[in-house]
């Protein structure tokens, strides 16, 4: 797994798999097949496809987007948007969302 330390400006498509110990300013998008380890904080939106799986252990400071990905979050989200209610997140014990919303993607 490759690592992302400092700070990073630009948006970032994930196509393995990438632990993020610093900061994104931009959005992050996780393709099928591919993982986000999140332990640092992205600063815009974060999406997940289908069969892309993230864990978020850091932050999110926008929105979380879950298109039918396999999400697991133990850190800080300012809004998760679930695309499809029969595939929702996972919220740990000790989490926190600021927001929630289900079934508002376009």
């Amino acid at each position: 797994m490759a690592t992302l330390n400092g700070f990073h400006k630009g948006n970032i498509t994930i196509v393995d798999k990438l632990e993020v110990m610093g900061t994104i300013e931009g959005n992050v998008t996780v393709l099928q097949s591919c993982v986000l380890e999140l332990k640092g904080t992205v600063i815009g939106s974060c999406r997940v496809e289908s069969g892309g799986i993230a864990k978020i252990l850091g932050t999110v400071r926008g929105v979380l987007e879950n298109h039918r990905g396999d999400i697991e979050i133990w850190g800080v989200v300012q809004l998760l948007r679930d695309c499809d209610s029969a595939v929702p997140s996972i919220v740990k014990p000790g989490a926190q969302i600021k927001n929630y919303e289900v079934g508002t993607c376009g």
